[in-house]
This record gives C-alpha cells, structure tokens and sequence, in this order.
C-alpha cells in the first residue's frame, strides 16, 4: 500500500506532467498560429507589390496634358484602379474602377481588368469591342458573382472630341471653359461582368475644349457621412470644383480630401477606398 505522502508526490507530479504536455500543445498551436499569420501577411505583402504594380508609374504633365492622381485605399489591399495610357501623340486614354469586394480576391480581378485592358488597347481602340470583351472576361473569370463599375474616356486633342464609356460607375464631372454648367457623363452601359453580354451599350461623345477639367472619382469620395448621417455626396464635390476648379491639380485634391476629413463623422478613418483621378485640357 501506498502511503498518503507518496500519493500525494505521484498527484503532484501528475499534474506537473499534464500541465507540460498542455503547455507544449499551447505553443505548438501559438507557433503554428504565428506561422499561418506570417503566410497570411506574406500574401497580403505581395498583393500589395501587385497592385502598385497596376497604377502608371508616371501621368501626363506637357503642353498638352494635365493628369493627377490621388488614392487613398481603405484597407491593405484596396478595390479600386485608375491608369492613363498615352496611346500616341494626340490620343489619352483614361479609366477608374472600382471592384466590388475589398482584400486578395479584388486585387485579382483588377489585375485582371487592367491586364485585358491594356492587351486590348494594344489590338484595338474602339471603346465599344474594349468593353464588350473586358466584360466577356470579367463574366468568364467570376462567373457573374463579382463585378467592376468602370469608366473609359478617350480624348483625342487633334479633334477635340472625348469618347467615352460609363459601366455603372459614378458619373464623371466635365467642366468646360465656357461658364457652362458641369456635365455629368453618364451614357455607357451597366457594371461589367454580372452578365455575359451586356444588354445595351451607348459611347457618349462631347466636345471638350482646352482649359476644360474631366473629373473622375470612385464612390468613396462621396459616401461619407457627418453625425446627422448626411452625405457628402456629389453635391460636395460639385461645391468645391465650383470653387477651385483652376488650382493646380495636387491642390484641388488636397481640397477635396480636407473637406471631406472636416465633413467625416470618422474624420481620418474611411468607410471605402478613395480614388480621384483628374485631366486638365490645356
């Protein structure tokens, strides 16, 4: 038999053991964990690298052209794209998009967009067969469960003409130099890739002379809401191109940012990515 002494040394060293062999599964499971976390942000890492890969390196400054670009993401990796394809001496292309979704699966399906958009301004420049097939491979590639609002302007200085394509997206803000009222371009078709065929599609066309300012914006710029849950929308914008609409394009942009960081319940923290993407005709 047993003594209550020698009892009580084998509980004792029981309990020591078990709580080895539970300490050494909590760590192994906190090793692994930290493990899954390092793969976690090593994909985050070179998604974020992807995706700086997507902007233009370099906008348009000379004679002719103004082009600036202002991109605040809302999370690591952002849903939104913009880019500038100069395709030659008088022709501009211009595109923003913004894909629904935010994380890795967004960034893909922009690498994607930008990658069909960019091998078909390569082969084509008629917007109507760029859309239709940048459609056709958005629907091919998300089978119709994600989508992208875009739009696509081409001008061309020699004409003076501006052709363009709105999928779904905000309209665009064109303010000519004539003391007119600010156009919104809306004509296009709708978001691209919730359908294999788009079911209409309309390429506006305006005129836009020199000293004329395009606008162009993701829906985060206007979905910001103060403590009585108004929205700046688009009537804020509109207020602040109205006001400064000749200013250097860094510092219209700055304008807008500022205001909306002023109107912002959250102030600094936004609810979306922000996309503003500016061309002066000069």
């Amino acid at each position: 038999y047993m003594t209550r002494e020698a009892l009580g040394f084998l509980e004792t060293l029981s309990n020591i053991l078990l709580g080895a062999v539970a300490n050494r599964r909590l760590a192994r499971q906190r090793e692994a964990s930290m493990m899954a976390e390092a793969a976690v942000r090593r994909e985050i890492e070179i998604a974020q690298q992807v995706q700086q890969l997507l902007f233009p390196q370099s906008l348009p400054n000379n004679q002719y052209f103004a082009v600036q670009a202002t991109y605040l993401p809302h999370t690591e990796i952002g849903g939104d794209y913009y880019d500038v394809v100069e395709l030659d001496a008088n022709r501009l292309l211009v595109c923003v998009a913004d894909v629904s979704g935010k994380g890795v699966p967004a960034s893909l399906l922009m690498s994607n967009f930008q990658a069909g958009l960019r091998t078909l301004l390569r082969q084509d420049t008629n917007l109507a067969t760029i859309v239709h097939e940048l459609n056709h491979l958005l629907f091919r590639n998300s089978g119709g469960e994600k989508f992208i609002t875009a739009f696509l302007g081409l001008y061309d200085r020699s004409t003076q003409v501006l052709q363009y394509v709105n999928a779904g997206h905000n309209d665009p803000l064109l303010l000519l130099d004539d003391g007119g009222p600010i156009l919104r371009l809306h004509d296009g078709t709708v978001m691209l890739g919730i359908m294999p065929k788009l079911p209409m599609l309309k390429v506006g066309l305006v005129r836009v002379p020199p000293h004329s300012l395009l606008f162009t914006y993701t829906d985060g710029l206007t979905e910001v809401f103060d403590e009585q849950q108004n929205e700046y929308g688009e009537n804020g914008v509109l207020s602040i191109l109205n006001r400064h609409r000749y200013l250097p394009l860094a510092r219209l942009h700055q304008e807008l940012l500022d205001d909306i960081r002023r109107f912002n319940t959250s102030g600094e923290k936004f609810a979306d990515d922000i996309t503003m993407l500016s061309l002066r005709i000069k």
